[in-house]
């Protein structure tokens, strides 16, 4: 894929540009569409969110991948890295060090993903917390969560809820992913969200 095979126009028309960290070492092209991408986000006006998702056998042919990340990751809006991944990044696994260090190179919201712990998140304007995740009876294929949580999250954030609402709902959706076998097959409708969450409700009550 190249730049000349995006319609750039469309692209303008974005509230926001969701990026991965696998794109990047795809070929040298996708990695100038992914800075292509960035540059056309901050001249619009467009949120930028990034996540990781680090590959590492792709990643082991490029001498300066870490940087490429970090240098992605420090224009972005929304960081939304895994513990380790963060870790990997800039060595600590402490989520309030974590998180000065990506909010004071620009980044407006951090999300930082535990698993099965849950995920601590803070920015600028709205503090910082801890939502723990949500327990299933039985985890079928884990394969997915990570984008269903991203697209909790950014739409939690499209519709302007707060931040800590919008980590909530990335929980919920991760949580669902993992009980069905498949990376898109669990992804829900509003409808399976909100009865999802009544049940979680009720659980812990």
């Amino acid at each position: 894929m190249k730049k000349e095979d995006i319609d750039w126009n469309y692209v303008r028309q974005a509230k926001m540009i969701h990026l991965t960290g696998i794109t990047p070492f795809l070929s040298e092209s996708c990695l100038d569409i992914v800075f292509e991408a960035i540059r056309m986000a901050k001249e619009n006006g467009i949120q930028l969110s990034f996540d990781p998702n680090l590959r590492f056998k792709l990643m082991k042919h490029v001498p300066n991948a870490k940087e490429i990340v970090l240098d992605i990751a420090r224009q972005a809006d929304i960081f939304m890295p895994g513990v380790d991944e963060a870790e990997y990044l800039i060595g600590t696994s402490d989520y309030k060090q974590i998180a000065d260090y990506f909010l004071q190179a620009g980044v407006s919201k951090m999300v930082i993903k535990n698993g099965s712990s849950g995920t601590y998140y803070e920015s600028v304007d709205e503090g910082a917390g801890f939502c723990p995740s949500h327990k299933v009876e039985r985890v079928t294929d884990p394969v997915g969560a990570g984008d269903g949580f991203a697209a909790g999250l950014l739409v939690g954030l499209l519709e302007q809820k707060p931040l800590k609402e919008a980590v909530e709902l990335g929980g919920i959706i991760g949580a669902m992913v993992v009980t069905v076998k498949g990376d898109v097959e669990g992804l829900p409708d509003r409808a399976s969200v909100e009865s999802f969450s009544m049940n979680q409700r009720d659980i812990l009550r």
